[in-house]
């Protein structure tokens, strides 16, 4: 599964969006945390998708952003 650049989709009650990572694509990722890093997403591939650009599409790193207060942007 690949979700689009600019993708926004809900994920357990969080809207998220879909940017390109500036630098390395863990850092400012919604699902990168302190105590597991980017590793809480690897059993969520099949309903987030791949950050990684070695197994997208488009040969982008992508991050997950939060909208915030879940809304959805124009």
């Amino acid at each position: 599964m690949e979700r689009k650049l600019g993708e926004e989709f809900e994920h357990n009650g969080v809207m998220l969006k879909v940017i390109r990572a500036k630098d390395h694509y863990c850092r400012g990722c919604y699902f990168n945390n302190e105590t597991t890093g980017c590793l809480c997403c690897i059993g969520l591939i099949e309903t987030i998708g791949y950050c990684s650009r070695a197994n997208r599409e488009d040969g982008q790193y992508i991050i997950f952003k939060e909208i915030p207060n879940g809304s959805r942007t124009k």
